[in-house]
């Protein structure tokens, strides 16, 4: 049968990338992100959109897609797929955005790194629906939305018919939700690339969910990373919504002094674990 996340970590020390992905071109925050993180992984990438700032030689800059810069963050799913192609000798790919904090110590707890690793259901839609765009959800109905998925619907795997039906009890759905983390194993690596450059006009949540629910053949191969979105909450009490089983908080200002301190905190807390866990240093 399929070995289990705790098993697999004992048995070798699994090669992650972590690609941090910068929808602005807010650099001078890298040193602090790659300290941050460093002690879980030894290899990290950041990213930005071509035209943000030639000044920074760590950050790669790839074309977010067609649309114009300034809503580039809904295209950040072409550069990660980027990343990734660029980068094919890791075990996984862990995407992030530099306004996430990342609790490491739970993660590399509890990431199975076989599995296809996204974040929970927020709704789904009929890829035919004839929606009001006065009530319906902005991304559903804007030039980036159904109509794209449309427009790719010939290019669209036979199988992903198949995973619409067993997923969401739908033949011709999507799904959406925030997309500012996850992971992409090796093994669907490929696949994930594809559906991405298949989606690379539609917004990032609504392609990421579909390459992260239909690449994996069954539902066993996916695991759902439990974090926070704070989206509507007050800013100012961003800190008092974290616990200690989430993998992540979004969104986070790592410009905050207390942001930085916290963050510190609780990644110093546990790094003493981090070299005998799933992702450590080669």
């Amino acid at each position: 049968g399929r070995q289990n996340s705790t098993s697999l970590h004992k048995e070798r020390c699994w090669n992650i990338l972590l690609i941090v992905v910068f929808n602005e071109p807010y650099y001078k925050l890298i040193p602090f992100i790659r300290g941050l993180y460093e002690p879980a992984f030894q290899h990290i990438v950041f990213i930005g959109g071509k035209g943000s700032s030639p000044s920074h030689p760590e950050v790669t800059l790839y074309n977010f897609g067609k649309y114009p810069q300034k809503i580039m963050g809904e295209f950040q799913h072409v550069a990660i797929a980027q990343a990734i192609a660029d980068h094919p000798n890791y075990d996984g790919y862990v995407y992030t955005a530099d306004d996430v904090f990342i609790n490491t110590p739970r993660l590399v707890s509890v990431l199975d790194p076989l599995k296809m690793g996204t974040t929970y259901l927020s709704f789904k839609e009929s890829i035919f629906s004839k929606l009001d765009p006065k009530t319906a959800w902005y991304h559903w109905v804007n030039m980036y939305g159904l109509e794209q998925v449309k427009k790719a619907l010939p290019c669209f795997p036979k199988k992903a018919f198949r995973r619409m039906r067993e997923m969401l009890g739908c033949e011709m759905c999507v799904v959406s939700h925030a997309a500012d983390f996850g992971y992409i194993p090796k093994r669907f690596a490929n696949d994930f690339i594809r559906w991405m450059f298949i989606l690379r006009n539609v917004m990032n949540e609504i392609a990421i969910p579909a390459g992260t629910r239909f690449v994996p053949e069954q539902n066993e191969d996916i695991q759902f990373l439990n974090g926070l979105y704070t989206w509507g909450k007050s800013r100012e009490n961003t800190l008092s919504f974290f616990k200690e089983d989430l993998l992540f908080l979004h969104p986070v200002k790592f410009s905050d002094e207390k942001m930085r301190m916290f963050a510190t905190n609780v990644t110093n807390s546990a790094n003493s674990t981090l070299s005998s866990l799933s992702i450590c240093r080669h």
